[in-house]
């Protein structure tokens, strides 16, 4: 808007002089003639009166033109820069005898101003003088009057341009009006455009010491816009001094009320209450031509109340309240306009942080809970548009982007009383956020979270064809089931505990990223519990038909001590060693190894046990040896699944020894030593005797049934 208002200056500071130049007194013909010669020379382009050119003289000085259009740049879009239907301009005649210019009328009818910026980045209303030759045709006209009328000219378009700092001292205005204006704007190195119609201002200053108003309607991009501006005291602005400044802006994608001290001369300078309302920032972006791609529901209403400051390329906003959504927040920002994208530096602090209604929630997964897929059209469904990995969750496919993160840059310190981000809720944090050149940066620091602390950086790195992201985290003694269920929907495991993770990525897609991930682990928990199987019960009992009785709701294996270390690498979560992964209880040691796939969010578990303490009154004479039976924890994480794994448990001891023969030997001695109603609770006979347990686990060594 900014490059619109400049270039409209020029114009129309460009069309009063083009009025002013000539002498009074010559043909009109020659008037014309004259006013081509001089705009050439001023700015080497061609200004073309198709109409008539009339002047007057009593009872004011005055000038009409109508037709009027004026070239634009080589290689330009359009033919004229502007054009318009008809200029009027009238004086009064006797001030001017003593130096003051009173503007009783200036009205410039259906003016059409194009304004557009080249692939070098050029703007069209920046003029070049034409080459030597262009000022040969200039002798040819009239010398004497136009000598005598030029020095008057020149003052006059100096005491019209204001923004240097000239003499408004005998300078008023009437009645000055634009009717039915059009502007467009075309940055041809991005393809960025802008639409100004029907624009109607009317302009009134009784002196240069009498307010300045300014009042109308316009179109910006098919919106309807009214202004109303009112600057006290013209001269004071002009010379630097300062006036007070009233600025109301309306319209139906932002609302913006100003009210302070303006300064003029070489730089404009502001001081003063900035009050902008905003129904929605998704609008408001997409009607100045720059919408916002981003996922989720955020970016909505903003309301923002502030002192700003402005000066030559920074803009500053100090006790600010802002209104994000339902975010709300107090502190101080400020941003550098000087630089090849904005820079942004602040501080806030904010009563809670919700940050899902920015990060999409998952995209297109399920909500939490519900199991069930997106709805898509009939043969709309797209493969990259669904999430991945088993479960409820999933992984988004969808592309990425990042060019976002290379429009600002920032520096900004925010201290949060909460932070939610999807289900994870943190009581208290700082983040720093770090941004340039398309890298973000952001630091945890101080967090409060589920009883204990943590932080860590997260790095996404958009200056590449695809997202890299670079991870580091701690946590500190916090409880371990309300924080895995929000990280990653496990709500099996609790106790107090402390891990460490540091991965890296990238790919093109939140999936792709995923399973390029790499990386490594650690963590202990202590005091705490395995919901969904008693593994000592389990353990200790080796009738299959009350093993599995172990397994389901309301069954939990507790423990003193459980501590792992892990690697990553291209997304597949490996415990290569059993010594990796320990868990410790009053009755058994547990070691396990296995890996689980990030990407397809699985599980794949050996686990053996062995028992330290007795099991009397589990019913097992075997597991009283010491020797446990070794299970498996597959499935998805939010659906796991116990199991036996026999095909380690016939390669142990005693079972191993003798082959078939040794392992049937075995067999029914283990056989003799279970009495009926072993495994089951008191009072409780077993369902499985022991005649037909021997068929069982004859069947399953691959010995013949005996009829």
């Amino acid at each position: 808007m900014r490059k619109i208002l400049i270039g409209l200056g020029v114009v129309i500071v460009l069309l009063v002089v083009a009025a002013f130049v000539v002498p009074m007194f010559i043909p009109t013909e020659t008037y014309k003639a004259e006013i081509k010669e001089r705009v050439r020379a001023a700015t080497g382009r061609e200004i073309t009166i198709k109409g008539d050119l009339k002047f007057s003289i009593l009872p004011t000085l005055g000038l009409k033109v109508n037709d009027v259009a004026f070239a634009n740049a080589p290689g330009a879009t359009t033919k004229n820069m502007a054009t318009f239907k008809q200029l009027i301009v009238k004086l009064k005649a006797i001030p001017l005898i003593s130096g003051d210019v009173e503007i009783s009328q200036f009205e410039l009818v259906e003016p059409v101003i194009n304004l557009e910026v080249d692939k070098a980045g050029r703007p069209n209303w920046v003029f070049s003088k034409p080459a030597a030759s262009g000022a040969a045709p200039a002798k040819k006209a009239p010398a004497a009057k136009p000598k005598t009328a030029k020095p008057a000219a020149s003052k006059t378009a100096a005491s019209g341009g204001g923004s240097g700092g000239g003499d408004l001292s005998k300078f008023k205005i009437g009645d000055v009006r634009l009717v039915k204006g059009s502007v467009s704007y075309i940055d041809r190195r991005t393809g960025e455009r802008q639409l100004i119609q029907n624009a109607n201002l009317t302009v009134s200053m009784a002196g240069v010491t009498s307010p300045l108003r300014v009042k109308g309607d316009l179109s910006w991009n098919k919106e309807a816009v009214t202004i109303d501006m009112r600057l006290d005291n013209p001269q004071a602005f002009s010379s630097g001094a300062g006036s007070p400044l009233r600025l109301s802006v309306r319209s139906s994608p932002v609302r913006l009320s100003l009210g302070g001290t303006a300064k003029g001369g070489k730089t404009i300078a502001f001081g003063g209450k900035l009050d902008i309302d905003v129904p929605s920032v998704r609008k408001l972006a997409a009607w100045t031509g720059n919408p916002i791609a981003m996922k989720g529901s955020g970016l909505g209403p903003l309301k923002l109340v502030a002192n700003l400051g402005l000066s030559e390329n920074r803009i500053a906003l100090t006790k600010a309240s802002i209104k994000l959504d339902k975010i709300t927040a107090n502190g101080d920002i400020a941003v550098a306009t000087g630089g090849r994208v904005p820079n942004v530096t602040g501080k806030l602090d904010v009563p809670v942080l919700d940050l899902n209604p920015y990060v999409g929630g998952g995209g297109d997964a399920a909500p939490a809970g519900t199991g069930k897929a997106p709805a898509t059209k009939p043969g709309k469904t797209k493969a990259a548009a669904r999430p991945s990995g088993g479960g409820k969750g999933g992984w988004n496919r969808q592309p990425i982007n990042t060019a976002a993160l290379r429009t600002v840059n920032a520096d900004l310190t925010l201290s949060a009383g909460g932070i939610l981000y999807k289900k994870i809720k943190v009581d208290r944090g700082q983040l720093r956020v770090k941004l340039a050149g398309g890298r973000l940066e952001v630091q945890l620091q101080k967090l409060k979270l589920y009883g204990g602390s943590g932080g860590g950086i997260v790095v996404l790195d958009g200056r590449g064809k695809v997202a890299t992201i670079n991870q580091t985290f701690a946590v500190s003694k916090v409880q371990a089931r309300p924080f895995l269920s929000a990280a990653a929907g496990f709500t099996d495991l609790s106790g107090l505990g402390s891990g460490k993770l540091k991965i890296t990525g990238g790919g093109a897609s939140q999936y792709a990223i995923v399973q390029s991930l790499n990386g490594n682990g650690s963590f202990v928990l202590r005091d705490g519990a395995i919901r969904g199987a008693s593994l000592v019960g389990m353990i200790c009992s080796f009738n299959p038909a009350q093993l599995m009785k172990g397994v389901g709701k309301g069954k939990e294996t507790k423990f003193s001590e459980f501590n792992g270390q892990y690697t990553i690498r291209k997304g597949l979560l490996t415990v290569a060693d059993y010594k990796n992964m320990q868990l410790k209880s009053p009755l058994m040691r547990l070691s396990a190894k296995g890996n689980s796939s990030l990407p397809a969010r699985n599980l794949n578990f050996r686990i053996e046990p062995k028992i330290v303490g007795s099991c009397k009154g589990q019913g097992s004479t075997f597991a009283k040896k010491g020797v446990a039976v070794p299970l498996f924890l597959k499935g998805t994480w939010d659906n796991p699944r116990w199991g036996i794994d026999m095909a380690a448990l016939l390669k142990m001891g005693p079972l191993g020894k003798g082959g078939l023969k040794g392992a049937e030997k075995s067999v029914k001695g283990l056989i003799k030593g279970i009495k009926p109603g072993a495994g089951g609770s008191k009072g409780e006979k077993s369902k499985l005797p022991g005649k037909d347990l021997k068929k069982s686990i004859g069947g399953i060594l691959g010995g013949k049934k005996k009829k």
